[in-house]
């Protein structure tokens, strides 16, 4: 073999092997620690315990979002114009680590991943917001306190193209107008525990500042508390108002957020009106610290686990494929 060949063929395996390595970026802030896998809208969360370990972020551990589904509605909730099933074929670009962000005079530290909507011409952002010490965090009409550790999401899609009800575009089905976007976001948990929303009874006990609970002040007159979905001792909170345009916060379709499937399908969904520009919604989450022994539960994954293995295997397979060839 030619020393010109070898090198060339060297020089895709490495690069090959790199690609594969760089489908995932892990990040930190205090005891909060996280993943994201790029090539499918992956972010995978788990708090540390005082004192202890991290623990393993694989696509069966932590606490788990991955964008799902971004679809156009018609004003009876019907689809219209070409869905967004699945976000394994786009690719998320990351920002830099922020640790000195701030977020309404409350410190914290932020990561964007950002990846183009070709079919709609259109941008979906997630902006992962942890943060750094206590305050207060307003969304619309809806307060909450947070503390060290909170997680916040601001996600956003931008310049979205609707349906008009009259252009005969191809991706739009029987020419029918679209009034609504809405983003499904499946969510698990490390134990696989079924989420559910909060009681009006849990509701009215959120004043108050129970450690890593979020605190509503629901009860101080001014302001709404945000809709609360409880996954075991993990918790997320949605708030009914979405951000679109010029700052202007507006009401999600009656009904929504709200928390569809069973199991380990569950998803939030999140369906807001039509907009000129941008839509922004905004979950909030505040997590269990790991247990000493991880304590995770990693059943009912088969189509993740198997998708993962399988192109572990492949990658794998490729690389030594072609060092095999170096000695042909």
């Amino acid at each position: 073999m030619s020393g010109q060949k070898f090198t060339f063929i060297l020089f895709v395996a490495i690069l090959a092997f790199a690609d594969a390595a760089h489908h995932e970026q892990d990040n930190d802030e205090g005891n909060i620690y996280f993943r994201t896998f790029k090539r499918v809208g992956r972010f995978v969360f788990r708090r540390m315990k005082t004192g202890g370990k991290k623990q393993d972020l694989g696509q069966t551990n932590g606490f788990q979002l991955e964008l799902r589904h971004l679809k156009q509605k018609d004003g009876s909730g019907k689809d219209t114009g070409e869905p967004i099933t699945t976000f394994a074929n786009h690719t998320f670009s990351l920002s830099s680590f922020n640790r000195m962000a701030e977020i309404q005079g409350v410190k914290a530290a932020d990561i964007k991943a950002t990846t183009n909507l070709k079919k709609y011409h259109a941008k979906l952002s997630v902006r992962i917001i942890i943060f750094r010490e206590e305050g207060n965090v307003t969304f619309g009409n809806e307060s909450y306190g947070v503390q060290m550790g909170t997680i916040k999401l601001f996600i956003k899609v931008e310049n979205f193209t609707f349906c008009d009800g009259r252009t005969n575009r191809s991706m739009c089905r029987a020419n029918i107008r679209g009034e609504f976007l809405e983003i499904g976001i499946r969510v698990r948990n490390r134990k696989g525990e079924a989420g559910r929303q909060e009681t009006e009874d849990e509701r009215n006990k959120r004043e108050g500042g129970k450690k890593q609970r979020l605190r509503c002040f629901k009860q101080r007159g001014k302001n709404k508390c945000p809709r609360i979905f409880l996954f075991g001792k993990d918790e997320v909170g949605v708030a009914s108002q979405c951000e679109t345009d010029n700052g202007t916060f507006i009401s999600q379709a009656a009904g929504f957020p709200k928390l569809s499937g069973n199991g380990n399908n569950q998803m939030l969904l999140f369906r807001g009106p039509r907009f000129n520009r941008t839509i922004t919604f905004d979950p909030v989450m505040e997590l269990a610290e790991d247990d000493d022994g991880g304590g995770d539960e990693n059943g009912g994954e088969n189509g993740d686990n198997e998708n993962h293995a399988s192109t572990m295997y492949i990658n794998v397979f490729l690389f030594v494929a072609v060092l095999g060839t170096l000695f042909l």
